[in-house]
């Protein structure tokens, strides 16, 4: 067996092993995210080497389940849905839904997903006639005489005057959390068998042979859905056939929202995901549907879930690990970030393996101790983060973290400020690490940019002493740098045709690359359009900086400190006059229409998108008179949320901001 085919072997193994445990013995030990953890492992390598993983598949010996319940067919298949642990997935989700209908406005039907078990009804002239769980999809456990003694699922269907011939409900059957304690209340004090979660406790009473015992477990049904079999009047929407199944008598979630704006949709996530412990029942996410039938059925399934439905899951908040080392990070500007390097960890998902420690305070508040158990929690469901130390279980070689006194790259002595929380290195361009930064700051992506040009290059020069400062990197040549190690002559020739290409850049993206302090992408931009000019900059007052709307007292003086110095000015005109960088006015952005809807707005930008890069999205806004933020503030009026937005978005909510996606931003460009 070679390496790969061994890995799937046992990620196929495994996954066995955890289903047996789940389906048969109804004592799952992991969680479901670890369960979809291990499963999309499985699945990557499946995509990758699909012959490989069919012999695999042949070869297995599968274990004997144990057919303590028989099982049954299903009319229709019961599918699974598609999900995602952020709103990453959903975005894409998102995207892939309005671009199919033309960027139309879709309604999308929310709701919570309940943790139990999935259940299908079958009703045949009203009377319910079968219970099935899911199984496979085809055909599940037949758990109809259990079914009949959970108090809210209805025998017969009443409620309208016509009632299907044949139809499938489908739905989630829970344990309330109340009679979840109060059965292992009693258990613990019987030394019986107890459950570890609602969603096993319901999964072991639906199961049950002696249904008297099912009776007592207090089961709940929830309805999500039905498939009419038999003619039928269809309904139009998903919100409308939920109806009908609340007036024959099924409980439906009382938490739903109908919208077709992205931003309502986010909030419905954030806020159930807020409530969700004050909740009488459990959940682990929202399901998000396309409300329309005849837009689902256009949409199709795939072999696994439908293509019209997408669950949101809500991440776990925390998870136990050990501290290996703390290693301290230089900015740019010379601030020193604590790193904490973890043990590896699964938080519903993602392996973490790095937390931020943010600064010297908040190392101090943990008192931490390398080899210390730390309890560690993703941050707004996205940035790993320590909470707490566990004290009890500190090891005796435990050495404390200590602060440094001196910078870990140039040895230079630290300036502590703000509260002995703020450590800085000031030795500028002299220390190693800053010097790497800045001049990958002055070629990143929003100042004057160069593709493939990484730091990981610039790492290169500076520690050979080839570039000192950016304006050095105009002077590399192709043969120097096909010099440098994994590098040749095809990649060497890119990256001087882009330092060349990147000379002829807009003064906005000019100031944004100097790297002045305070002074972000949102503030060049403000700045070049006040003055229009270079010349105009170098010879602004301090006066004129704070008349500027938006630019505050701290950026003004950051500013005007930085183009005071003449050190700094004879670096600017080096850079122009040595370097042949070339800046556009940015006067034309003045030409814009002031009616369109993106006019003098505060707009963020985050993610990624498909159809534009973000840059052209910045260029373009900024063309119809909008104002770049870099960060979220309650002043900011509109968010553009692609995938992989990270926590801009909990900003966005807390601070009640409207956001859109690419193809809603796509239709206002189209409008203006």
């Amino acid at each position: 067996m070679n390496v790969i085919k061994k890995k799937i072997f046992y990620l196929y193994k495994l996954l066995h092993y955890h289903d047996y445990l789940y389906h048969t013995l109804n004592m799952p030990i992991i969680s479901d995210t670890e369960y979809d953890f291990l499963s999309n492992k499985l699945y990557i390598l499946k995509n990758k080497y699909v012959q490989l993983y069919y012999v695999v598949k042949k070869t297995f010996f599968k274990s004997t389940r144990l057919n303590i319940i028989k099982k049954n067919s299903h009319f229709t298949r019961m599918l699974s849905l598609d999900h995602t642990f952020d709103i990453n997935g959903y975005m894409k989700f998102h995207q892939n839904i309005r671009n199919r209908f033309n960027h139309l406005n879709i309604n999308f039907f929310c709701e919570v997903k309940f943790d139990g078990v999935a259940l299908n009804l079958l009703y045949r002239k009203g009377k319910l006639v079968r219970a099935l769980t899911r199984g496979d999809g085809v055909s599940g456990e037949d758990v109809t005489k259990n079914a009949y003694v959970v108090n809210n699922i209805p025998l017969v269907l009443k409620g309208i005057k016509e009632i299907p011939e044949l139809i499938e409900v489908r739905g989630e059957v829970c344990m309330l959390k109340k009679d979840f304690l109060q059965f292992n209340s009693i258990a613990l004090k019987n030394n019986d068998k107890f459950f570890s979660n609602t969603r096993n406790a319901a999964a072991g009473s639906l199961r049950q042979k002696n249904i008297s015992i099912t009776k007592k477990r207090k089961l709940f049904f929830y309805c999500y859905g039905c498939n009419i079999i038999s003619n039928f009047k269809e309904y139009e929407t998903h919100s409308k056939q939920l109806n009908m199944l609340y007036n024959l008598g099924f409980s439906i979630s009382p938490y739903i929202l109908l919208s077709h704006k992205l931003n309502n949709i986010l909030k419905f996530y954030y806020l159930m995901e807020k409530v969700r412990n004050f909740l009488s029942f459990n959940i682990d996410g929202i399901v998000v549907k396309v409300n329309s039938i005849a837009r689902q059925n256009i949409l199709g399934i795939t072999n696994k879930f439908p293509k019209w439905a997408i669950a949101i899951k809500f991440l776990s908040k925390s998870e136990k690990t050990r501290l290996l080392n703390v290693e301290y990070q230089i900015g740019r500007t010379g601030l020193i970030t604590p790193v904490a390097h973890l043990e590896p960890i699964l938080i519903s998902g993602v392996i973490i393996q790095k937390a931020s420690l943010y600064n010297k305070n908040e190392l101090d508040k943990l008192d931490l101790h390398i080899y210390d158990t730390v309890i560690v929690y993703r941050a707004g469901d996205v940035i790993p983060k320590i909470q707490s130390t566990v004290l009890h279980l500190r090891p005796k070689n435990a050495k404390k973290v200590i602060f440094p006194k001196y910078c870990p790259s140039c040895f230079s002595l630290l300036h502590i400020h703000h509260s002995n929380v703020i450590a800085q290195c000031l030795a500028g361009l002299n220390c190693l690490a800053q010097r790497i930064k800045i001049i990958g700051h002055f070629f990143s992506k929003d100042a004057l940019y160069v593709e493939n040009f990484s730091l990981g290059i610039i790492t290169q020069l500076v520690l050979q002493k080839y570039i000192k400062i950016p304006l050095d990197c105009f002077q590399l040549t192709i043969n120097l740098l096909s010099g440098l190690k994994y590098f040749g002559v095809k990649s060497a020739t890119k990256i001087i045709f882009g330092l060349q290409k990147c000379k002829k850049t807009t003064l906005s993206r000019f100031i944004y690359a100097l790297g002045i302090p305070e002074i972000g992408l949102e503030n060049a931009e403000i700045i070049a359009t006040y003055f229009g000019s270079l010349s105009n900059v170098l010879n602004c007052t301090l006066h004129q900086l704070k008349k500027i709307k938006n630019i505050g007292v701290i950026c003004a003086n950051y500013f005007f400190d930085f183009i005071r110095s003449k050190k700094n000015i004879l670096y600017i005109m080096q850079l122009v006059q040595i370097g042949g960088i070339i800046l556009s006015s940015d006067e034309n952005k003045l030409f814009y229409n002031k009616n369109n809807v993106l006019f003098n707005k505060k707009i963020v930008v985050t993610g990624k998108f498909i159809n534009f890069n973000r840059q052209q999205i910045i260029d373009k806004i900024v063309s119809f008179g909008g104002v770049i933020m870099k960060n979220i503030s309650s002043k900011t009026n509109l968010l553009i949320v692609g995938s992989n937005p990270g926590n801009k978005v909990h900003r966005a909510i807390h601070f009640d901001v409207k956001m859109i996606s690419e193809g809603e931003l796509f239709d206002i460009f189209q409008i203006v």
